[in-house]
């Protein structure tokens, strides 16, 4: 009888150690290992409610993961589209700021070329007409086509020019 309550006492003593053991485990939120520990003792005080509470907690652990893992892809899908959207925004940004450039640049080649160049040659036409270069005042109004009353002006040029070489003749003819 000694014995028998001997090893009663020494089996107590290795429940109640590996109890202690499954409720460290459970506290260290390692239930699955927890509830073996448990169901492991049998019927020793609550180890069966334990284990079947330690299930629950890691089944209801493994749904919230699967909760934060499902919210974090949709987060993550939600942010590259955003990021696929702004770089959509960014680029068609860039498209309309380049195209009013180009559009800009075309318009200052259009107004050097149709208006500030000719309206210069024109003036430096006009002032080799009225200091009597004729025949290079011709030959611009000539390159400045219909600009202006250029045609108008060859004109001029050459009454002028005719007038001067008529003139220079008739001063030639006196001597």
């Amino acid at each position: 009888e000694a014995k028998a309550k001997s090893l009663r006492a020494d089996a107590e003593r290795k429940c109640e150690i590996g109890y202690s053991d499954a409720g460290k485990l459970e506290s260290h939120e390692e239930y699955l290992l927890a509830a073996a520990a448990y169901e492991n003792l049998n019927d020793y005080k609550d180890s069966k409610e334990r284990a079947a509470q330690c299930l629950a907690k890691h089944t209801e652990l493994e749904r919230a993961l699967a909760e934060k893992r499902e919210k974090e892809a949709l987060e993550l899908a939600e942010r590259r589209r955003k990021e696929a959207e702004a770089a959509k925004e960014k680029k068609k940004k860039i498209t309309i700021f380049v195209s009013a450039a180009a559009a800009l640049i075309i318009a200052a080649i259009i107004i050097v070329t149709k208006v500030i160049i000719p309206e210069s040659n024109y003036k430096k036409a006009e002032m080799l007409l009225s200091s009597g270069d004729y025949e290079n005042a011709i030959v611009m109004f000539e390159a400045l086509g219909d600009y202006k009353d250029s045609a108008a002006l060859i004109k001029e040029g050459n009454n002028a020019a005719a007038y001067a070489e008529a003139e220079a003749l008739l001063d030639a003819g006196d001597k």
